[in-house]
């Protein structure tokens, strides 16, 4: 059963896809995380654009990814409906993250166009995402590893969380090789 793997420290072979990402915004803390794939790392494009002084990457918003550094990807195949996943981030715990924790779920639906309300009111459209069950992703969550809970590959870079943390809305790892192989010319 899932939730007997659910809130639990990650070992390296999990935790070494995602690197914790702090940033000052607007006066103050923001954390999220940036996802591991092999050379290339990535983040969700709200993470980075939220900070005040940016990291340099390449962000698209309509999948709410950013690439923060090219290279060469693992492994790029999408998980399937009804596969069990791994979401690793960074939670926020009071004013400052904690270590890189695991939250385990199902994916429901694949390649969605999904509407995403912020903080803040405002809503944000994306295109092309999937959507899996979530036992408590939370803040900090944002850019971290969807990993298959089967064969531990990256199956996506998570854009949010819905419904209290009951959903975890993530841009597909086909989708990100693809913007990756465009931008290395290939």
């Amino acid at each position: 059963m899932i939730e007997a793997v659910l809130s639990f420290v990650p070992p390296p072979s999990i935790s070494q896809h995602v690197e914790l990402f702090t940033c000052e915004a607007d006066g103050k803390y923001s954390v999220g995380s940036i996802t591991n794939l092999g050379s290339a790392k990535v983040t969700a494009a709200h993470v980075l654009t939220a900070c005040d002084n940016p990291p340099k990457a390449q962000v698209y918003a309509s999948n709410d990814i950013a690439i923060i550094t090219r290279g060469t990807v693992n492994k790029c195949k999408n998980a399937a409906v009804g596969e069990p996943v791994l979401f690793v981030g960074h939670p926020v715990s009071g004013p400052s993250p904690i270590r890189a924790t695991v939250d385990a779920g199902v994916v429901t639906q694949i390649e969605k166009s999904v509407v995403s309300q912020q903080k803040n009111g405002a809503e944000s459209s994306f295109e092309g995402m999937s959507i899996a069950t979530a036992y408590s992703a939370t803040e900090g969550f944002s850019g971290g590893a969807v990993l298959s809970a089967i064969d531990h590959r990256i199956v996506g870079v998570i854009s949010s969380q819905a419904g209290g943390g009951a959903w975890v809305i993530y841009t597909p790892i086909e989708s990100i090789c693809l913007r990756i192989a465009n931008l290395n010319g290939e």
